[in-house]
This record gives structure tokens, C-alpha cells and sequence, in this order.
């Protein structure tokens, strides 16, 4: 399984060159808009959760601990800073400063399904709407490091 995966990244890269070569300014407003929708949901979550968890919750909130409000935190300061990359750099996907936070970013989300399926009272994703809306981010945050980075090494500028 996984030569065939390493055999078809291969040829992607390879046939990548010709195909956008001709299209980059498709692939760069569809990474771009893939950004800008993936982290205003990151976003919109992370401000949603700490808003109804801590303002609007009323009584003793078990949901509520030191791991869900630092990954609450790095939702919020990964989104902004990617959303902000996106928004100034029209080629934002060749600073490496990108990878790295929206690296970070996928980590959170991965770890998030991981704990879904484990036995851990305290789960970020309390529930399954929760658990969706995380891996839909998750593959949304996929997208964008791996067409940032096919972009990035097979285009010739």
C-alpha cells in the first residue's frame, strides 16, 4: 500500500510540471480560497466554543479544561496568522512560515481525531458534530500544505 502511494506522488510530481505550468493562477486561487474558507471555519469554531464554553455556559462545564482551551488558543493564533498569510501574500505558499503553522494546526486536529477514538473522558470533540466539522478541517488544512507544496516545487517562476 504504501509504494503505491509513494509510486503515485511520484508521477504526480512528475506530470505536475506540464499541468500547472499552464494553470498556475487556477491553482493559486484555489489554494487560496481553500485558505481562506478552511481557516475562517478554524476560526469561526474556536471563537463559537470559547465564547458558549466559558461566557455563555452555565454551571460546572466538564468540557472545560488547560488542554481544550490550548488547543481552543492555537485555533484561534494559527487561524489568524494563516488567514493573514493568505490575505497578504498572493504566493503566500512558498514561505515556510505557512507549512509550519498550518503544520501545527493539522497536528491539533489530527490528535483531536485520535482522541475521539480513544478512551479519554475529556475529549476536545465531545460529540459527532464536533468530530465532522474537526476532520473537515483537518482534510481542508491537508489541502492546503500539500497543494502549497506542489505548487511550490514544481513550478518554475
Amino acid at each position: 500500500m504504501g509504494t503505491k502511494v509513494i509510486l503515485l506522488c511520484l508521477l504526480l510530481l512528475l506530470v505536475s510540471d506540464n499541468i500547472l505550468g499552464q494553470n498556475t493562477n487556477e491553482y493559486n486561487n484555489m489554494i487560496k480560497y481553500t485558505s481562506l474558507s478552511t481557516n475562517s471555519i478554524v476560526l469561526g469554531e474556536a471563537l463559537a466554543l470559547c465564547i458558549g464554553m466559558h461566557l455563555l455556559s452555565k454551571g460546572d462545564n466538564t468540557w472545560i479544561s488547560s488542554k481544550n482551551d490550548i488547543l481552543l488558543g492555537l485555533d484561534i493564533v494559527s487561524s489568524v496568522a494563516l488567514l493573514y498569510l493568505t490575505l497578504s501574500d498572493k504566493q503566500f505558499y512558498m514561505r515556510n512560515l505557512t507549512y509550519c503553522i498550518a503544520g501545527i494546526s493539522l497536528l491539533t486536529h489530527a490528535f483531536r481525531t485520535i482522541e475521539y477514538f480513544g478512551a479519554d473522558k475529556n475529549q476536545f470533540c465531545a460529540n459527532v458534530p464536533l468530530m465532522v466539522v474537526n476532520n473537515v478541517k483537518l482534510i481542508g488544512l491537508g489541502i492546503i500544505i500539500g497543494q502549497g507544496l506542489l505548487l511550490k516545487y514544481t513550478i518554475r517562476f
